[in-house]
């Protein structure tokens, strides 16, 4: 295991483990860590895959992560693909392509007897948030778009990309 994967499992998790699975329980999945982070996104792709306003994600190392059966996928852009549940449609995981170490699991997918769950760490893309939704003050950042770290490295990426083609 190389330092980056080192740096990335003390900075998404704690030893631990949590389980979940889709709403029909075809998909299942383990995490041998305790995610550490998570994100509310509120953009647009988020909310019609979830029918709500937004999808709680939390970021744990994809190496850690174990699929009893693997999710569909389905990718929504350039930047990312996303798992699903074909039997159900319940929404999964995210990886964005710039950072495959990583993987984004659908909070509402975790099994309640896993443990406990950070609070949000930040709301993302709050310029498309349901205008109807009114976010309590939960000590999160919050950014219109991504944070200003996130988007300088998917700028990076998205430039080396298109000069690759």
């Amino acid at each position: 295991m190389g330092d980056t994967d080192t740096t990335i499992k003390r900075e998404l998790g704690v030893p631990g483990h949590l389980s979940g699975s889709c709403a029909c329980g075809r998909v299942r999945y383990r995490v041998s860590v305790l995610p550490n982070r998570s994100t509310f996104c509120h953009c647009l792709t988020c909310q019609k895959i979830a029918g709500g306003p937004f999808i709680p994600w939390i970021h744990a190392p994809t190496d850690c992560i174990e699929w009893l059966r693997q999710p569909e996928t389905w990718s929504c852009s350039d930047q990312a693909d996303r798992g699903h549940c074909a039997s159900c449609g319940s929404a999964m995981y995210m990886r964005y392509h710039m950072d495959p170490a990583v993987t984004s699991i659908a909070m509402g997918t975790i099994d309640e007897s896993s443990g406990p769950i950070s609070s949000p760490e930040e709301h993302i893309f709050l310029k498309d948030k349901a205008s109807w939704l009114v976010l309590p003050d939960d000590g999160a950042a919050r950014h219109d778009k991504f944070d200003a770290g996130f988007q300088e490295r998917l700028d990076k990426y998205e430039t080396r990309r298109k000069a690759q083609k």
